[in-house]
Parts: C-alpha cells; structure tokens; sequence
C-alpha cells in the first residue's frame, strides 16, 4: 500500500487534492492541497524515513519542499495561502464555488491567522523539520544524510566518538554535493549517502578516488581522519511523467525539482501593511500552452538570485517548444480550465516558452497537456451561471460530462441550490455561440434519507430572445423521476443563453447532477 500511495500523487508538486479532505471527483490539478497538509505530509515521510529506512519516503518529502511548499507563501515569506495547486493561474481573494471545499476564499496571501486558522500553525515548522532531519543516526552507530542541504552536524558515532560534518552544496539546484569530515582523531564509522529514486548514474569520490555507489543507501565505511572529502554527484536528466488519470497530461522533472511554465505575475495589495502586505496575484502573460508532442528540453542556468525559489532568482529554467489552446479558459470565477484529453489539437503557431521550478512560481502551470495538429479537438466550455449556488457546491458539476450512478450519488461533484427552499431557482448556461437546441436533459440530485435535497416540484427550459427569457414551446413532460435522465423536447430555438427553471418543494432545496443539451436530430 507504502508504494502505491508514493507512486500515485494526483499531479505534480508531490502532492494530491485535498482542499480539507480527498473529494472523490475532484481530481484535476486545479485542484489543491492545504498548506499544512504539505508541512504534515512531508514530517510524515521524514518519521517514515526513520522507522524503515525506506528511501522513497525521503524521495516524497523532497518533492513536497522544492516544489510545493515554496509557493505556500510569498516569495518574502511573510504571508500565506491556504490551498497551493499544480495549475493556478490566478490567486484572488473570491470564493470558488465547488473548486475547493471551504465556502471561504482560499488563495490571496495572506496572515492566515484569522483566515486560514490551521495552517499558520504548520507552515513556519516545514523548513525546520526540513533541516532537522537532514541527518539521521544509524543503529550501527554511523551518520546517515537522509537530505541534501548546506549544513554542518556534529555528533557522536562508533564508541561515542564526536566528529563533525560539513555539507556543502547548492541541491536542488546542484548535481554535487561535497562533504568534509571533522574530527580530533581518526575513527572508524559507516557514512551513507541516500541515492534518490530518480539518481541513476551516480558518480562517487573520497579523496579524489572514485569509490563504488551502491544501493538505495550508499555506504562508506572506513576510518576518517579530519579533512577527508566525499564528493557525490547525481546527475540530473529532464525526464517527463504522463498521468493517464489526468487526461494523459504530463510533468516535466529534472532531479528532484518539477518545472512550469514561467507566467509574468503582478502582486496587488489588498490589505496588510507596506510592510506585512496581504496579496493577490495576476497573470500578465498567456498560460494556456501546451507542450508539443515529442520536443526536447534544453537547461538553461542563470545568475541565482537572494531567493531562488522566485522567478526571477532561480538559477534553472528549461526551454521548450508550445503551441497554445485557444479552447483552455478560465471559467466564470477566474479558476483555470479542466483540463480536456492529451494530445491537444492546436494549430496555433509553435512558440519557445520557459519552464522555471514549480517552488519558484506562484502562478503555475505544471500538469501540462500535450499538442499536436493531429490531437483531439477541445471544446470551449459551457460558462454557467445561477440564481444561487451552495458555497461547498460545483457550477461546473452539471456539465462534467460524469454519469450518475444514482440521483444520491455522492462520488461526483454536484450543484445544488442549497439551503434555499421552496423557492424558484435557475442555472443558466451560455453555450459560447449561438446554436439549435430542441432538447434539453436533466438528471436531479436527490439526498433523501441523508440530506434536504429532493427533486423539484416542477421545472421548465428558458432560452434568452434578445432581452427577453421565454419559455420553450411544445415542450413534452417536464419528468423529476429519480435516478435517470429527464429529457424533454420542444420546438428548435436558436440561442446561445439557456436557463433550467426549477420550482423548488416546499421546506426542500434541489439540485443537479447532469444537465446535457441537443439540437434536432
């Protein structure tokens, strides 16, 4: 079950959807995870890494720090946000319905102590954690350096012998990493070097001799004198990694760090002080790219900045090539698009773009679709809108294109009006262009027995003439059965902007699962 789990993150950035919990349905990168959960979920493989030794674990946590935690707060560190995601390309200070759990907007940078109560708590211990478990002692009275950080330890070994190392590297950013024993007299102790799951041809020396690196824990065991020098490199190749659950999108890895497309951003404040400022971020670039199909990456190194986990102090970025989708959008609240099936058809023109680390961009996009001329035509998505929706519920969920299993049906998103009742509410749907419509579908949500949804009393179809909502004419039945599809037909109109009206049951809200629109034939 350990391996599965390590192996099956969601999306990129070591994490997966959980916005307070894990919603079935809601498995898009779009999706996010709490900040605390990023702190937690890395001590987590950090204590895991102590009980079996297991070096997956510390493989898990890496990929957690370098490329999610960073963004968790803004390049100052001096405020944060509750939800970090793999694909944001807007960080505003609004609710978004049914994107995430919480009725309460998520994603501004701010103090967090009022808003985001949980995780201030959590946030601020994540490099601390970090650096107290860069070295570990080994039952055979050795050092072990589980994780790669400049760093000095001092500690006792073999007899009880106090020696001391120096850890001296720039990793995630480096491929080496050199170590200097420090010791009053030579003594004999095991050292092991964690060689990360995704380090292959790893090169070894001590003393400037090459020495053998084997196994997932390398092992030197010797008799040090001080001064001695342990140089590792681990050569970093940019390796890419499809996940088949997300719609074949793909992540672009090299080493430990994952990368996404550099987006120009602009802070705005919205509250704080000059010098604490609480902040919202902005795109100022286009973000809907896909990666061509087959393009090679190119390492690009730069002067490091003070902060290399921002855009403009990283020392690494990738080049590649890209076409854009003119189909991706965000939807109605500004949250990136669903991501549509890989490969892409795009025959926009093909364009150099950047890729920077993921913990550098706060604004990202990282599970990424594939293009091609020859790919699969996305759709421009339905925007809909309504005279009111649950803060905990989808506006997307109707138009998900998910079947039901059930009108109770817990295991998909869901829109619903709750906790109106009893009254007469709508979900309006612009189709993007005007077309025929003769037929609309309805499949209604109904939590009898565990909730206050029930099927409406009545409903009808509107479409938008003009200025004036009429209603569709020679309709057949408007059915509410449970647990089917609801169709009813009527005379073609021609309309871009489609209402379902729905009178709600008296003391009894409503809602739907899917909602689908045809034109005759």
């Amino acid at each position: 079950m350990r391996r599965s789990w390590v192996s099956t993150a969601s999306f990129p950035a070591g994490g997966f959807a959980g916005d307070e919990n894990s919603r079935p349905g809601f498995g898009d990168p779009r999706q996010g995870f709490e900040t605390c959960g990023i702190v937690e979920l890395m001590h987590s493989c950090e204590l895991l890494t102590r009980f079996t030794g297991d070096r997956s674990w510390t493989d898990r946590c890496e990929e957690l720090a370098f490329n999610s935690l960073p963004a968790s707060y803004d390049a100052q560190q001096k405020v944060m946000h509750y939800i970090t995601c793999a694909n944001s390309v807007q960080l505003d200070d609004h609710r978004k319905h049914g994107q995430f759990q919480n009725p309460f907007a998520m994603q501004a940078y701010k103090y967090g102590v009022h808003q985001y109560r949980c995780c201030p708590h959590n946030y601020g211990m994540g490099w601390p954690y970090y650096a107290q478990e860069l070295w570990l002692a080994t039952t055979d009275n050795g050092l072990a350096a589980s994780m790669y950080a400049a760093s000095k330890v001092t500690a006792r070994v073999a007899a009880g012998e106090t020696v001391s190392i120096v850890q001296d590297t720039d990793y995630p950013f480096s491929e080496t990493i050199r170590f200097t024993v420090q010791t009053p007299h030579s003594v004999r102790f095991p050292l092991y070097l964690r060689r990360p799951g995704w380090a292959h041809e790893v090169q070894l020396r001590v003393n400037g001799q090459p020495a053998p690196a084997r196994g997932e824990w390398i092992k030197l065991d010797r008799t040090w004198r001080s001064g001695d020098r342990v140089e590792l490199v681990l050569p970093m190749q940019t390796r890419t990694l499809t996940y088949a659950d997300n719609q074949n999108s793909m992540a672009v890895n090299r080493g430990p760090l994952s990368y996404s497309l550099q987006i120009d951003e602009r802070d705005e404040r919205i509250g704080g002080t000059d010098d604490w400022p609480e902040l919202a971020v902005y795109p100022e670039s286009p973000w809907n790219y896909g990666l061509v199909a087959g393009a090679g990456f190119d390492v690009v190194r730069r002067d490091a900045g003070a902060n290399p986990f921002t855009p403009e102090g990283t020392p690494l970025a990738l080049t590649t090539q890209a076409r854009r989708i003119p189909e991706w959008e965000t939807d109605t609240e500004d949250v990136v698009g669903l991501l549509q099936p890989s490969p892409a058809r795009s025959s926009e023109p093909v364009e150099t773009v950047t890729l920077i680390p993921m913990g550098a961009a706060r604004l990202r996009i990282a599970a990424f679709p594939q293009v091609s001329p020859r790919g699969k035509q996305w759709r421009y998505r339905t925007r809909i809108t309504a005279s009111h929706v649950n803060d905990g519920d989808s506006l997307e969920a109707p138009d998900s294109g998910r079947v039901p299993a059930s009108s109770a049906d817990m295991s998909i998103p869901r829109f619903t009006w709750w906790d109106r009742r009893g009254t007469t509410e709508w979900i309006e749907y612009d189709l993007r262009a005007p077309r025929e419509v003769s037929q609309v579908s309805a499949y209604w949500f109904d939590d009898t027995g565990s909730g206050q949804c029930r099927v409406p009393a009545s409903w009808r179809v509107l479409w938008l003439d003009g200025e004036t909502w009429r209603a569709v004419e020679n309709s057949t039945p408007y059915d509410v059965s449970l647990d089917r599809v609801n169709t009813t037909t009527f005379t073609p109109v021609r309309a871009q902007l489609v209402r379902v009206e729905a009178v709600l049951r008296p003391t009894y809200s409503g809602g739907l699962l899917q909602v689908y629109f045809s034109g005759p034939g």
